[in-house]
């Protein structure tokens, strides 16, 4: 070989290694999330007597993937906060905001709920959906989502980048763009006063879900885990006591 040769080869096996570095443990999550996702249940509740409608509306995090009853969902702790609540739950594993607002645009006008919850916008992180796109989207979602209701939850996503499942530089990469879209989220919701957003981004020295992957995180390092919605609905909470 040249030197030149051996140049060339040497950094086609970096570049290998770097590739296998990131994507194994992506494609591991991935496998992992897919049986994850073959055990989970979306949780409704529907009373013969509700006083209340609530409509949960959502990505994998909606359903509840990672935890391990769909009690311990967000739904599922809703359901156990208002018993005699209706809850009616439409999510699905790697929903996007695009298909979000073709769902809630194609539900009956005349419903109306005393609550709708959204979670909804971290696969628009992971698959780098444009931020114009991501503006256009949500404010499309929420014009139809306060249309049906008085009051808005949204709540996107944590720090995507400390999942453990990526590692750096795409790590890094992937919390640049949760910032990103999180700031798109707290822009078009601050005017709007009867949607609130649950903001969860956290810094990697203030991430609980990090002081303690084996607790918070599913079996995936993705999705949180029972307890990992817990912190979530703790947040969530706090909004609904307003």
């Amino acid at each position: 070989y040249t030197f030149s040769m051996k140049i060339l080869l040497m950094v086609i096996f970096l570049v290998i290694l770097v590739f296998l570095w990131i994507v194994y443990p992506i494609q591991r999550a991935i496998k992992k999330s897919s049986v994850l996702q073959i055990n989970s249940k979306v949780y409704e509740q529907h009373p013969d007597s509700p006083t209340m409608k609530i409509l949960v509306m959502g990505d994998s995090t909606a359903v509840g993937i990672g935890a391990s009853e769909s009690n311990f969902s967000t739904a599922g702790r809703l359901g156990e906060k208002y018993q005699t609540a209706d809850i009616t739950n439409i999510s699905r594993y790697g929903m996007r905001l695009s298909e979000l607002l073709g769902i809630i645009r194609g539900l009956p006008q005349s419903l109306r709920y005393d609550l709708i919850l959204l979670q909804i916008g971290a696969n628009d992180v992971t698959h780098f959906t444009p931020l114009s796109e991501v503006t256009t989207l949500l404010n499309a979602i929420l014009d139809e989502a306060q249309s049906r209701s008085s009051k808005v939850i949204i709540l996107s996503s944590g720090n995507i980048g400390l999942s453990p499942v990526f590692r750096f530089p795409f790590s890094s990469l992937l919390s640049k763009r949760t910032r990103d879209v999180r700031e798109v989220y707290i822009a078009e919701t601050k005017d709007r006063t009867s949607v609130s957003y649950i903001d969860l981004y956290k810094e990697r020295s203030s991430d609980i879900f990090i002081s303690d992957v084996k607790k918070y995180y599913a079996e995936d390092r993705f999705h949180p885990s029972s307890d990992g919605y817990l912190v979530w609905f703790t947040e969530l909470e706090k909004v609904l006591l307003q």
